[in-house]
């Protein structure tokens, strides 16, 4: 049992009752309170009552509050093993292929659907032996991965070529933005670099998600890269929590391309996926 000691104001609560009876969850995430603690000093700390306590318990509760996980109940495994990697793509379609920011904003497959082009991408990467996956202990569930492959000198003229005869026009616009941007940026040239990680995939379990676990996995997917002999890792981050992971690991930003500024012909904007997912940011990790 927690005990909590904090300010109690009049005021304060008045607003918490809102949010409790409003049921406004996406304010309740972020909502806190800053005490002037000038004000009224012999108030600003003392243990809430009963009634107190249950109503910062019910604000906790929707506000989505998690403790970090113990990473001791997880086993990482890399390279991993072919025998699991349909375990791997029944956990993409549960949790990622329709969750991505530039695929839901499209609409390119629903929750828990096949989708060929995104298997056989998956399903290609795995086969570069780079990938890492998390499970968990207690019920052998993939719970994260990180799908990781080698880009050489040449592979996105390849892959444009092939995406070219692909009919799935959703899938086609995604991959001709990140082929036509990654192209532009000539990293190989400017870096002076014959192979590339590119990290192309990090998903999470969503019953997993904000407890530390794709931190996690990113970075013991350096420790592939580093084992491996690469001096850079790179990632198309479409998303604002894949960013926040990678800017905490120290990775740097090198192109930021924002959604409202992707525009077709009629100057109407491509990509709209829903909040906080503002950009596409491309970012690298240069490796001792």
């Amino acid at each position: 049992t927690t005990t909590i000691v904090t300010c109690v104001l009049g005021k304060m609560f008045k607003k918490l009752s809102k949010l409790v009876k409003s049921d406004k969850r996406d304010i309740c995430r972020s909502y806190h309170f800053e005490v002037d603690a000038t004000e009224h000093p012999e108030e600003s700390f003392r243990v809430l009552s009963d009634a107190e306590t249950e109503l910062a318990d019910k604000l906790k509760n929707q506000t989505g509050t998690t403790n970090p996980l113990n990473m001791e109940d997880f086993e990482f495994i890399s390279p991993i093993p072919e025998e699991r990697y349909n375990e791997v793509i029944v956990h993409l379609r549960n949790n990622f292929f329709a969750d991505e920011p530039l695929n839901k904003s499209l609409g390119l497959c629903q929750p828990g659907e096949p989708h060929a082009e995104l298997e056989a991408h998956s399903l290609n990467t795995l086969h570069d032996q780079l990938s890492v996956m998390a499970v968990d202990k207690e019920t052998d569930q993939v719970v994260a991965v990180s799908l990781n492959g080698i880009q050489f000198p040449g592979d996105i003229k390849r892959e444009k070529e092939k995406l070219a005869k692909m009919t799935d026009e959703k899938f086609k616009q995604i991959f001709t933005l990140l082929n036509n941007l990654n192209e532009t940026l000539e990293l190989f040239m400017k870096y002076d670099v014959d192979k590339i990680f590119d990290a192309r995939i990090l998903s999470v379990d969503s019953n997993y998600r904000g407890k530390g676990l794709g931190k996690e996995i990113m970075r013991r997917a350096e420790e592939v890269a580093t084992e491996n002999n690469f001096q850079m890792m790179k990632g198309d981050a479409t998303g604002a929590f894949s960013q926040k992971i990678l800017l905490s690991l120290g990775w740097k930003l090198i192109h930021e391309l924002k959604y409202v500024d992707h525009l077709d012909e009629n100057g109407e904007q491509i990509f709209k996926p829903p909040p906080p997912h503002q950009s596409l940011k491309i970012m690298i990790k240069m490796l001792n």
